[in-house]
C-alpha cells in the first residue's frame, strides 16, 4: 500500500541499487501515511528485489521489527536484541534492517543505548526509525538520522486505489477517501472490517439519545475504542462548518485514553457532554 510516494520509491531503490543508502533513517508524519508500510517495502527490495509489500505469508530473515512492549515503551533489552540483530552478516541481501516503529517511545536508557549503535553503524546495517514527528524523538538520536517526510496523499489517488484493491464501488471509495484526508492506513482500515467504526461514530454524532448505548458497545469491544475516536475526528474535520470544540473534546479524550490508565466510561460520557 505504497500510495502517493512514487518519488520516494525511485530515489530509494536507486540508493539501495548504487550502495548509497544512509545508515539510519528517521521516517516521519501523520499516522497512517504509509511510513511502515514503505519500510517493509523497503525490506523487501533489499532482500527479493521487489519494491512492495510481502505477501501474507512471506518472511523478511534480514529483517527485525522492533515495537513499544511493556509499560509501552522501547527500552534497553530490545536495543541489545537490535545490536546483536545487527552484528550478523546478511545472507539473503545485501543490508539487515531494522524498523523501529513508533521511536518517540524509547526510554532513557534505550535511546543512549541506541545511540552507540548509530555511532558505531555496522556496514551491512540499516535502521529505519518512524515517528509522527521528528521533535518527538531524541534529538540527539534524529541528529544521526537522515530524515524523510512522508506527506498524504492525494484523495484521487487513495479513492482509485480502493476501488482497484478493495472492490469499492466509486461513490464508496471517494466517500472514503475523502474522510481518509489522502492517509492511506485510514482509508484501508475504515473500507475493511474495523470500518463498523465509522457507523457507530456517524450514529454517534447523529443522535444524542443513543449516544450512551454506542459507548455500552464500544467497551464491549475496547480495541474498538481508538479507531471510533479517530473516526469522530474524521468526521468532524469533514464537516463543512467543523465544530473546533468538539474537535477538542475528542482529541483531549483520545489523549487520555491512549497514553493513561483511565475509566474509559467516564471519560466517553464526558466527551459525549461536550460535543
Amino acid at each position: 500500500m505504497l500510495i502517493g510516494h512514487d518519488k520516494l520509491v525511485t530515489d530509494f531503490k536507486r540508493l539501495a541499487d548504487e550502495g548509497g543508502l544512509f545508515h539510519a533513517y528517521l521516517f516521519v508524519g501523520e499516522k497512517g501515511v504509509g511510513k511502515f508500510s514503505f519500510a517493509m517495502a523497503l525490506g523487501n527490495y533489499l532482500e527479493k528485489g521487489r519494491f512492495d509489500l510481502p505477501g501474507e505469508n512471506e518472511v523478511l530473515g534480514e529483517l527485525l521489527i522492533v515495537r513499544p512492549e511493556e509499560r509501552e515503551t522501547i527500552g534497553i533489552d530490545q536495543i541489545r536484541r537490535i545490536r546483536y540483530f545487527l552484528s550478523e552478516k546478511p545472507v539473503r541481501g545485501t543490508k539487515r534492517l531494522v524498523i523501529i516503529d513508533q521511536a518517540e517511545t524509547l526510554t532513557d536508557q534505550a535511546a543512549n543505548a541506541l545511540l552507540k549503535v548509530l555511532e558505531e553503524p555496522p556496514e551491512s546495517g540499516l535502521l529505519v526509525l518512524i515517528a509522527e514527528s521528528a521533535e518527538s524523538v531524541f534529538r540527539t538520536i534524529r541528529s544521526r538520522t537522515q530524515v524523510v517526510y512522508f506527506g498524504k496523499a492525494g484523495e484521487k489517488e487513495v479513492a482509485a486505489w480502493l476501488a482497484e484493491e478493495k472492490g469499492l464501488k466509486k461513490a464508496e471509495a471517494e466517500k472514503i477517501a475523502a474522510l481518509s484526508f489522502g492517509k492511506p492506513g485510514a482509508a484501508s482500515r475504515l473500507s475493511g472490517e474495523k470500518g463498523v467504526t465509522l457507523a457507530l461514530a456517524e450514529e454517534f454524532l447523529a443522535s444524542q439519545s443513543k449516544r450512551s448505548a454506542i459507548i455500552r458497545q464500544l467497551l464491549d469491544e475496547e480495541a474498538s475504542v481508538p479507531e471510533f475516536l479517530e473516526d469522530l475526528l474524521l468526521l468532524l474535520r469533514r464537516s463543512p462548518q467543523p465544530e473546533f470544540k468538539a474537535m477538542r473534546a475528542v482529541t483531549e479524550t483520545m489523549t487520555r485514553v491512549m497514553d493513561y490508565n483511565v475509566n474509559k466510561r467516564l471519560q466517553l460520557e464526558a466527551m459525549a457532554a461536550d460535543i
